[in-house]
């Protein structure tokens, strides 16, 4: 499989962000602090960040009350939505193996492969498409 682990950590982002300015008032928050908070290196929040940024789900400001926030209401924000954000969609799976096996029955072999693992990654976007960020938070 090749999704990376800032998938997982751009989620927790994201639930940290949104709970943050939901429950404690916060208006934005500090890079700083959410590297911090979820004790992910800076440079690796800060490559999220702009991935989410670029994607528009959040937004930044600079300045001493600056940081980062949600650009879209937590209600919209899907988990696909993430996942395409931060591994620019890439395939699940690397189907791309070179072999010497230059058969028909290798062929089809490979050929069936791909398109089971290509259902496969289609059945989880789907069912990522389906849950939002806001069903996440405890409350």
């Amino acid at each position: 499989m090749s999704y990376s682990l800032a998938f997982t950590q751009a989620i927790a982002i994201i639930i940290h962000i949104g709970a943050q300015i939901r429950f404690k008032g916060f208006d934005y928050i500090s890079t700083s602090n959410l590297a911090h908070d979820l004790n992910i290196p800076r440079p690796t929040t800060v490559n999220i960040l702009t991935r989410l940024t670029h994607a528009g789900v959040i937004e930044t400001k600079e300045g001493i009350n600056g940081g980062v926030r949600l650009s879209i209401e937590p209600e919209k924000i899907t988990l696909l939505q993430i996942l395409d954000a931060v591994e620019a969609h890439k395939a699940l799976f690397r189907t791309g193996i070179k072999t010497n096996l230059n058969t028909e029955e290798a062929d089809t072999a490979r050929s069936k492969v791909i398109q089971y693992l290509g259902k496969a990654e289609s059945a989880l976007k789907n069912e990522l498409s389906k849950v939002n960020i806001a069903s996440m938070f405890a409350c």
